[in-house]
């Protein structure tokens, strides 16, 4: 596991733990922090998932 892994296996369980303890205490505006922590973890993990590269996108052409 290379330290990228382990980065993004840290976000990963820090956003658990952040939900579960945010949805135990019913925090005020639990409906914006729940999808807000969610894309955050998302752009920092994100560019692990995808080998820093992004999603990649088949694009077509006509000439094919």
């Amino acid at each position: 596991m290379n330290s990228e892994q382990k980065k993004s296996l840290a976000w990963t369980l820090a956003l658990v733990l952040f939900l579960a303890v945010a949805i135990y205490n019913r925090f005020d505006w639990l409906g914006l922090m729940i999808p807000g922590a969610i894309l955050i973890w998302y752009g920092v993990v994100g560019p692990t998932l995808w080998g820093k590269t992004g999603p990649r996108h088949q694009k077509w052409s006509s000439l094919n």
